[in-house]
């Protein structure tokens, strides 16, 4: 009996997993919606800002409590998020594999790189496009993020790879940890 009651408890904290990652997922696409739709208003450019709040998270499941308990800030949840698509829905970042008209090649700003499976692996590159775009100064701040002394560092949640020497440090894989 006591088996069952394990089971029935881990198999409750999966599904409360799997739901409030489907609404940070939801958060997430319309983010990169909104991005995208900046970046590509010629009008306006990419100076235009946007703000969607994350969705209210409740004690309840692994990721949830994290959150809560770190109190986790929406652009930190992002990173974390960006580390974790290509393993839990990596269709949501094929869009990142738009091809540049002009040079007939794949943005360099998005970043990325293919894994074998040919889905999009992000990079810190991703990581800037998303969350700065093409300011410069937000772009600074977003290098912090990956700082040793950062949450994500400190906690040891998602870090930047290793890049070849001459390699920008952006250039490396966001890695989301095992134990995350």
């Amino acid at each position: 009996m006591d088996e069952q009651a394990d089971l029935h408890r881990v198999d409750g904290t999966l599904i409360a997993n799997a739901g409030d990652l489907e609404r940070e997922l939801d958060w997430f696409v319309n983010v990169l919606e909104a991005r995208l739709a900046a970046y590509f208003d010629r009008e306006n450019g990419d100076k235009r800002r946007f703000y969607l709040p994350p969705p209210q998270l409740v004690e309840g499941s692994p990721y949830a409590s994290f959150i809560l308990h770190h109190k986790v800030d929406p652009t930190t949840r992002l990173i974390i998020l960006l580390a974790l698509i290509p393993h839990v829905r990596p269709q949501l970042l094929d869009v990142l594999w738009t091809r540049n008209e002009a040079t007939q090649r794949s943005f360099s700003e998005f970043g990325g790189v293919h894994s074998s499976s040919g889905g999009f692996l992000p990079t810190g590159e991703t990581a800037a496009f998303l969350l700065a775009g093409d300011d410069l100064g937000a772009r600074f701040e977003t290098m912090r993020l990956f700082d040793a002394e950062s949450f994500l560092a400190r906690h040891a949640v998602v870090h930047l790879a290793a890049v070849g020497p001459g390699e920008p440090q952006f250039g490396g894989l966001l890695t989301i940890s095992r134990e995350f």
